[in-house]
This record gives structure tokens, C-alpha cells and sequence, in this order.
């Protein structure tokens, strides 16, 4: 499959990254920091499946990412080898 725009997948990356490291951080001080003795147990079963299922979008943001950036730099690299010389 080739990434014929990559700039369009960049600031959903970037958005996949940075909510998933926000989420993330935030699932883990709910799971065991200050508020996880007063939550009911529904929102701790919650919380702790959340754990499992968060680092995901971080790493598929990650790899949306990085195929981006390697799509582009590939354009880059294609763009400046078109010049004739001779």
C-alpha cells in the first residue's frame, strides 16, 4: 500500500500519540493513585481494563506515524533523484 498524501496522516498520529500518552497516564492514577480507594469497583474493573486496551492507540499511532514519515522522505528522496544530468 502506498501513502500517496503522507502530511494527511500526520496530525492523526500525532493526535493518536499524544491521547494515548494522556489517556494512559491518566488510567494509571485512577487505577492506583489517590482516587482508586474511593471508586467503586465497576469503575476499578473499568479503569484496569482501560490499561490493556490505551497503550494500543499510542503504539498504532506510532506506527501510523513512522509510515508517514518514511512515505515522505521516499517523495523527498524520488523528487531530487528526477533532475537529468548531462
Amino acid at each position: 500500500m502506498t501513502m500517496n498524501h503522507p502530511d494527511a496522516f500526520l496530525p492523526l498520529a500525532n493526535s493518536l500519540v499524544i491521547g494515548g500518552g494522556v489517556v494512559t497516564v491518566a488510567t494509571v492514577w485512577l487505577a492506583y493513585g489517590a482516587p482508586a480507594t474511593q471508586l467503586p469497583l465497576p469503575a476499578q474493573v473499568a479503569t484496569h481494563m482501560l490499561l490493556m486496551v490505551v497503550p494500543g492507540v499510542f503504539k498504532i499511532g506510532c506506527v501510523i506515524r513512522l509510515a508517514a514519515l518514511h512515505a515522505k522522505r521516499e517523495q523527498q528522496a524520488g523528487a531530487g533523484s528526477s533532475i537529468a544530468i548531462g
